[in-house]
């Protein structure tokens, strides 16, 4: 699986499945990375105390002289050289596969918890994207060096036991700021991440959930509300993770994990279930 976005169809367990392919061979991918970078580094090692002897071979040549010696040393220079286009070719081949770790391992234990829950011969859909956030595809606003970035990056539906609708939807909202500086370009962000929470209640179960909010009281500590609307039987929750601050990149400042998104779904159902309590005669 390439760093890109994917949309996979199939039961839980078939996702489960696919994704332990995945993070498998990104581990693989990882260590191809690791043996590619070292052949590439020792061997611009190499050249740099080695040129010496390629430049005299390369003169010894020129003025036309041809022996053993002329060769070594025109070896000396061309095997490193070699060694350091495909030991950076082999890098970056590799790092193609280079999975978000964060990212795959969260999906893998969102589908572990929520299988118990989900119909097992029923298919979900889940979309997910393993590019970094501050890339020009996700830029809203501004420019690449100083500029606003929106990456949805996760999209999970499909029906629960009960015969909910739903769909999970993470986003992670960017801004960055590079200043330049004499050694490299100072960058700074600022990150947030929203997540998405749309229900769409079977009748059969659950009755009108207008006033639903109320019913569901304060989210839980580690989500902020920020809206939260209904509709005959569907609601639709937009609240924030408290992953959000500044840092010097995006794999340092990482993605919530499976239990935060689990608390956003627990904090609609406790209001739904509610609203279903009181909807019951007598």
């Amino acid at each position: 699986m390439k760093v890109d976005r994917h949309t996979l169809r199939g039961t839980p367990a078939n996702l489960l499945t696919t994704l332990d392919g995945a993070a498998i061979s990104d581990k693989a991918a990882e260590s191809r990375m690791w043996y590619g970078g070292a052949a590439a580094g020792i061997s611009c090692i190499s050249l740099f105390f080695l040129w010496p002897l390629g430049l005299g071979a390369a003169l010894a040549l020129s003025s036309g002289k041809v022996n053993f010696k002329v060769f070594l040393g025109l070896m000396a220079v061309i095997v490193p050289a070699l060694l350091v286009f495909f030991g950076v070719r082999y890098y970056l081949t590799a790092s193609e596969e280079d999975l978000d770790d964060a990212r795959l391992e969260m999906l893998r234990s969102l589908l572990e918890h929520l299988r118990h829950d989900l119909p097992p011969s029923k298919e979900l859909e889940l979309t997910v994207d393993f590019r970094q956030t501050d890339q020009a595809p996700f830029l809203v606003s501004g420019e690449m060096a100083l500029g606003a970035f929106r990456q949805t990056w996760l999209v999970l539906q499909g029906r629960f036991l009960d015969g909910t609708a739903f769909k999970l939807q993470v986003e992670q909202l960017v801004k960055k700021k590079t200043k330049p500086k004499r050694r490299g370009n100072k960058i700074k962000l600022k990150t947030r991440e929203r997540l998405t929470l749309d229900l769409k209640a079977s009748p059969r179960v659950y009755p009108p959930l207008d006033g639903l909010e109320q019913m569901a009281g304060s989210p839980p500590a580690n989500l902020a509300q920020t809206r939260v609307q209904t509709s005959g039987h569907r609601v639709k929750a937009m609240l924030l993770t408290r992953r959000a601050g500044p840092g010097g990149n995006l794999a340092s400042l990482g993605i919530s994990q499976a239990d935060t998104l689990l608390s956003g779904l627990v904090y609609l159902y406790h209001g739904m279930r509610v609203l279903k309590s009181k909807a019951v005669p007598g």
